[in-house]
């Protein structure tokens, strides 16, 4: 048994918490949340417990297993819905780009997308 291994045995409860936690912050209910945890629990496991073994000891555990998780979930998120994509309404207006990075952060420009 390996030491990552060792870590999720001794610390599933802590996973399973953490999960929990992260499903219920994103309205996961149910199904879905059995499914994610499902999901969770196998990505840990994966790869000979690579996360894990990633794990260096510089935070709780449980800081890292939240940062994963989460990160997890908006990955999940993106793979099902794809990113943000602009509202009909704001595309029948000809509003729904947003383009460009200035040094200030994101700069807000209001093309007619039939321009393009």
């Amino acid at each position: 048994m390996t030491g990552a291994e060792e870590l999720f045995r001794a610390n599933l409860a802590l996973v399973e918490r953490v999960i929990g936690v992260v499903c219920r912050r994103a309205g996961l209910r149910d199904a879905d949340a059995e499914d994610f945890s499902s999901t969770v629990k196998l990505a840990l496991i994966e790869n000979d417990y690579a996360i894990l073994r990633g794990y260096e000891g510089r935070a709780p555990l449980g800081a890292f297993l939240t940062v994963v998780v989460q990160r997890m979930l908006s990955r999940e998120w993106m793979r099902l819905r794809g990113r943000w994509h602009p509202s009909a309404e704001a595309e029948r207006r000809g509003i729904g780009r947003l383009r460009g990075v200035t040094s200030q952060g994101w700069r807000r420009e209001y093309l007619n997308p039939s321009s393009f």
